[in-house]
């Protein structure tokens, strides 16, 4: 009993307080092929979204994704591309179509990716400007959002800009398991 309580222990004080820190994203701007570094603190709030251009889950969102950044405006959305098997040539040809209204980063070595604890695609991530957490997980409850039961990520966004703590503030994300 002793070792599960400091198992558990251990692993609650091991998470960083601040998991990415005012530290700018780097990576290679998918439009451009560009070295690119975005700062989470242009904004009061970012909110990171692990993206995919093959899998179905990811591409299913992409209308809520594009909906939610048009709507927030004062919110700073980035996307993060982390798959090593997805081509250069692929996700800048499914970006450019998709037009989502936000950059859209490749993550080399899958390194942002570890830095965020992100499993699949999409996977959210909403920083305050100290980058500070306030939300991962899914943006809905189903692989396909037109049969969700919640918009986990709308409600987040609406809840952080309203002064107030997510309700739920970590959720499941459902999708394809971003690979390493």
């Amino acid at each position: 009993m002793k070792i599960l309580i400091f198992f558990v222990l251990f692993l609650l004080l091991s998470q960083p307080a601040l998991p990415c820190g005012p530290e700018p994203l780097s990576g290679r701007e998918v439009s451009t092929g560009k070295l690119t570094e975005i700062s989470p603190i242009n904004k009061p709030m970012t909110v990171v979204l692990f993206l995919s251009s093959q899998c179905p889950c990811s591409i299913a969102h992409e209308r809520i994704l594009k909906e939610l950044a048009t709507q927030y405006s004062q919110v700073q959305f980035i996307g993060v591309v982390s798959n090593p098997d997805e081509t250069d040539e692929g996700i800048q040809k499914h970006f450019k179509e998709s037009q989502l209204p936000f950059p859209i980063i490749r993550d080399e070595a899958s390194a942002l990716a570890n830095r965020f604890g992100a499993l699949k695609t999409p996977h959210a991530f909403i920083l305050n400007a100290q980058g500070k957490y306030l939300y991962r997980g899914g943006v809905s409850t189903s692989r396909n959002p037109a049969h969700s039961t919640r918009a986990h990520l709308r409600l987040a966004i609406e809840e952080i800009l309203q002064g107030k703590t997510p309700t739920v503030a970590d959720t499941r994300s459902l999708g394809c398991v971003i690979r390493r």
